[in-house]
């Protein structure tokens, strides 16, 4: 039988390995016709001088192991979030454009919506929202990391252009203490590739922490990493929480806890699909397994 110690050292070269699968140094097998027409766009910039704008504020990683870190913005990005988001440029790509009401959800936003973007990173989806029509002062990130907000100023270009506000919050701290830094009324709480990094007790006190942040009507949405069947997973990096990866039964399962515990009822949507139609880079497959899915929810509180 494994031994605990050996079996940690085990989980623990599992997750560096991880980490070594999805770093990338070149981010053009991210950028698809839709994401350079973006960029160029909203950031003002000339096809030809996107790559070398990408490089030049965000800069690139080799190879972790044996050679040196060459961009000191996207080093010290690395060293505070080591996964795939930036590991594989995933700021830059939009997961709230990607959930399939995202019409409805943008619809709302233009027509004067709040909308808080909790683990927003770079502000990459504040940013697609603003560029589909919606007013940017009403528009809200939230994330524990807030040297990120400085550099989505320079990716981004819009330090005079783009109005919202950027509020400091860890999702795992006390309630009370989230709710006196959003001190505004929500109608639309994103949050995507945030609770998968967590065990489903961590998970079950994050949700509740945005059902306090909520009011009748509210809508909660997202997308996580998930499983055809709910189960744990080795942790994202080596000493951190062991994820729960849910199914649709599980996480349905997880938000009725939560509401239980809150004395609230909501409406919820989960779907899944296979992540492979999502992230199907040549490096994805040297970390997403076969029984990897994405999950796709919408709650919608109705008391």
């Amino acid at each position: 039988m494994e031994s605990q110690s050996s079996a940690s050292a085990s989980s623990a070269h599992e997750a560096s390995a991880q980490s070594a699968a999805w770093l990338e140094s070149d981010p053009s097998s991210r950028l698809g016709p839709e994401r350079y027409k973006f960029f160029t766009s909203y950031c003002q910039l000339a096809a030809e001088e996107l790559l070398p704008h990408l490089h030049r504020i965000v800069g690139h990683v080799i190879i972790l192991r044996s050679s040196p870190l060459t961009s000191v913005k996207r080093t010290a990005a690395w060293k505070v979030r080591p996964y795939p988001y930036i590991g594989q440029w995933g700021f830059l790509n939009s997961k709230i454009a990607k959930l399939p009401h995202y019409s409805q959800l943008l619809r709302r936003a233009t027509e004067g919506a709040r909308v808080l973007d909790m683990g927003c990173g770079l502000g990459q989806d504040l940013r697609q929202l603003a560029f589909d029509g919606a007013p940017s002062h009403s528009l809200y990130g939230a994330d524990i990391e807030p040297s990120f907000w400085e550099l989505g100023n320079d990716l981004f270009r819009d330090r005079d252009r783009f109005h919202g506000q950027f509020i400091e919050i860890d999702l795992l701290a006390p309630a009370a203490e989230i709710l006196a830094r959003v001190q505004v009324s929500l109608d639309i709480i994103h949050v995507s590739g945030v609770l998968h990094l967590w065990d489903q007790y961590s998970q079950t006190k994050a949700i509740r922490t945005l059902v306090t942040l909520s009011k009748t009507g509210t809508e909660i949405c997202g997308s996580q990493m998930g499983r055809a069947t709910g189960s744990a997973a080795p942790p994202w990096i080596q000493g951190s929480q062991v994820p729960f990866l849910h199914d649709r039964n599980t996480f349905r399962a997880l938000w009725d806890e939560a509401a239980r515990q809150s004395k609230t009822r909501w409406d919820i949507e989960v779907n899944i699909t296979e992540l492979k139609y999502i992230l199907s880079g040549k490096t994805d497959k040297d970390w997403i397994n076969e029984n990897t899915r994405q999950l796709w929810f919408r709650a919608t509180r109705v008391e």
